[in-house]
């Protein structure tokens, strides 16, 4: 099986626009011959990077904070819906990591990696515990999601970035025999 473990950086803040990049990319290394394209940590629609944030109150904060919520993604979802058709029709799996929002619950997004096949979404794992500044910015995932699924390239599991230094999430984890191991990270 051939991976593609994809370095790039987002159209920053333009939901489309990552989503288009996210196309292009993936028909790139599939031409490569990649059956897995794995991209980074909140590729959608950015990572909040600890520069453009501060930890006393701002109203710049605020202002990122709205235009991520803005452009994040909703999972499953429309643009789920058409990660999952380029899968389809290029026979590919594809992990990347989003902003993810609930439109039910306007004020919390979560750093999530989703996994999507030629099905469709696959998997959703939300992170555990936001590191350090993501805190100011991401709520805490529940822990339920931590699982492998079971796949035509094997059996697909992993983590978000800081998490893989978790022992007991790893262990959770390893429990269900992953085959191959997701950890995307800002890079």
């Amino acid at each position: 099986m051939r991976v593609a473990a994809v370095q790039a950086t987002p159209a920053i803040l333009d939901l489309d626009g990552c989503v288009e990049k996210i196309e292009t990319l993936t028909r790139a290394a599939v031409a490569d011959g990649a059956q897995l394209v794995v991209l980074p940590e909140t590729f959608i629609p950015m990572y909040p990077m600890s520069r453009l944030t501060h930890s006393n109150w701002d109203p710049r904060q605020t202002d990122l904070f709205e235009q991520i919520w803005a452009n994040a993604v909703e999972a499953p979802g429309p643009v789920v819906d058409r990660l999952a058709a380029l899968c389809r029709e290029l026979d590919v799996h594809l992990a990347v990591g989003v902003n993810e929002r609930e439109p039910a619950r306007s004020g919390t997004l979560y750093n999530a990696l989703l996994l999507i096949g030629p099905t469709g979404l696959l998997h959703k794992h939300r992170k555990l515990m936001p590191t350090h500044h993501e805190r100011l910015f991401h709520g805490i995932g529940n822990g339920e999601d931590l699982a492998v699924v079971e796949t035509p390239l094997g059996r697909i599991g992993g983590l978000i970035c800081w998490e893989n230094l978790m022992p007991l999430a790893r262990y959770t984890v390893y429990r269900q025999r992953p085959q191959i191991w997701l950890a995307p990270t800002i890079g």
